[in-house]
């Protein structure tokens, strides 16, 4: 009789370790193969070409750790659970942690498209509420502002934390500044933009430039027979 052959058992032994690892393959399976290339990746930035990207490959690793912590409990699960009922259980999870995710990061954005130098947006009125604002995706909205540098918002919307505004896309720098301005003895909250290409200095000593383009605007507010 021959001996059992020791390195064929231990090769097996090791083929269907390897095997159990990634069969059968479900949802989380993929999520972590994904996870694990892309922080490879951004591990092989930060050595060869950007050490200032830290931060990023400390968050990617940290993701990457949660996700084969959860791949760990799938294994478990798969030797307990059928495929097919793991399989249902991990898509809800993903669809309901998507739609968290989704809530609790969605925005409020202001997109402007003007060839003006500075942007402002008053809270001033009932003209621009909620509603007037556009879906974007599941739970953000979005309201597209053209040709023009002022928008008066409802009040309201000024203690909206997820506001966002989006500045024209031709700005490669900017400046924004939140306060308050008064018009015809209304005490009226804003946010000013302006693009650091017409005063590179504006860092430097911003108070007077904000002011005169608040005066434009005070101005532009003004009827017509009113203006100086």
């Amino acid at each position: 009789m021959g001996k059992p052959n020791k390195g064929n058992g231990a090769r097996a032994t090791f083929r269907n370790f390897l095997k159990s690892i990634v069969w059968p393959v479900t949802p989380l399976t993929l999520i972590t193969v994904i996870a694990l290339v892309i922080a490879a990746w951004e591990w092989i930035i930060y050595f060869v070409d950007k050490p200032s990207e830290a931060l990023v490959v400390a968050v990617t690793t940290a993701l990457t750790v949660v996700t084969l912590t959860l791949y760990l409990v799938d294994r478990l699960f798969i030797r307990i659970l059928s495929y097919r009922k793991l399989v249902l259980g991990e898509v809800l999870v993903g669809i309901m942690a998507f739609l968290f995710i989704s809530f609790q990061n969605r925005t409020l954005d202001i997109n402007f498209q003007t060839d003006k130098d500075f942007i402002v947006i008053l809270f001033d009125s009932n003209e621009k509420s909620l509603s007037d604002f556009q879906r974007r995706g599941i739970f953000s909205k979005e309201l597209k502002v053209y040709n023009t540098h002022i928008v008066h918002l409802d009040s309201s919307l000024a203690s909206i934390n997820n506001l966002r505004i989006m500045e024209p896309a031709q700005w490669d720098a900017f400046s924004r500044h939140k306060g308050r301005i008064e018009i015809d003895g209304q005490s009226i909250q804003y946010i000013l933009s302006s693009d650091n290409r017409t005063n590179p200095y504006l860092h430097r000593n911003p108070q007077p430039y904000i002011d005169s383009l608040l005066n434009l605007v005070i101005q532009e507010q003004q009827p017509v027979g009113e203006k100086d």
